[in-house]
């Protein structure tokens, strides 16, 4: 009996180690939700660290596209979550997140920044739809209110 407890054990702190895994995605989206409050005063100076100085036009781009992307994923993270089961579906969405990091971390116009923060947005709206999903279907009924809550 002792050691059926002990592999119980493991298997729910297997359960916590995904499940905050899972949960770091939500992490870089909340970032990218809140970059743009710091950045946008700098972005639209003189001493604009991409070499042009944006607009405030471009500058609501910048600030709201990421929502917009996230929005219009949705359908697409339900779609990839039914044919690919949301772990994998989960790693997918990774790649338009990483792929918009990179796009704004080297972009040199305003343009570049609002695609990358587009191309994150449509990740990041993935990930938050499927995360609950995964936790939800890797988790024990007894602790799987608080994993969830770690999402939250």
């Amino acid at each position: 009996p002792s050691m059926f407890l002990e592999v119980l054990k493991k298997c729910r702190y297997m359960q916590y180690v995904a499940a905050i895994t899972a949960t770091l995605t939500a992490a870089s989206a909340g970032m990218q939700s809140t970059w743009p409050s710091p950045s946008l005063p700098k972005l639209t100076s003189d001493d604009s660290p991409i070499g042009v100085t944006i607009t405030s036009a471009e500058g609501s781009w910048v600030a709201s596209v990421y929502v917009l992307s996230m929005t219009l994923s949705a359908p697409f993270a339900n779609i990839a979550a039914e044919r690919l089961g949301p772990k994998f579906a989960l790693l997918l969405s990774a790649l338009p997140t990483f792929a918009g990091w990179i796009l704004c971390i080297y972009a040199n116009s305003a343009a570049m920044l609002i695609g990358g923060r587009c191309v994150s947005g449509f990740g990041g709206g993935i990930s938050v739809v499927i995360i609950p999903m995964y936790i939800g279907e890797i988790s024990s009924k007894d602790i799987r209110g608080r994993l969830a809550a770690l999402f939250n």
